[in-house]
């Protein structure tokens, strides 16, 4: 996975803190895993965006694509955000996705994201 492929699919299992159980064990999982993996990416985009970006009245820093130095984080971020990296994320089987869900109570972005950590047979953990 890709620097921004990480921080994408992280993004997306945040939104699911509210989800229990298994299913809440495989979320929490693959978000430390992510978190680990993307961390110095992280760090680096907070970099360029201090640098690049405006100061708020609290103190932090925004950037959006009006600001003038947009093309230059842009420029500073493209290659550290196609770094590959070997993520192992926890998977479930389709077999146990299938059992579980049924009384999950999720909803169809739950389940969408969810279904990313699917795999065919044994579980891969």
């Amino acid at each position: 996975m890709t620097n921004s492929e990480i921080m994408m699919c992280l993004e997306l299992l945040k939104k699911l803190g509210d989800v229990r159980g298994k299913f809440g064990w495989y979320i929490y999982r693959n978000i430390k895993i992510l978190s680990e993996a993307c961390e110095e990416a992280v760090k680096i985009r907070n970099e360029a965006v201090k640098k690049y970006g405006i100061q708020n009245e609290n103190g932090t820093y925004s950037l959006d694509p009006a600001c003038e130095g947009w093309a230059d984080y842009v420029a500073e971020m493209e290659p550290v955000m196609q770094i590959e990296q070997d993520v192992k994320l926890k998977k479930i089987s389709r077999e146990e996705f299938e059992a579980l869900a049924e009384d999950a109570g999720l909803s169809v972005s739950e389940l969408a994201v969810i279904d990313e950590l699917i795999v065919e047979g044994k579980n891969n953990e």
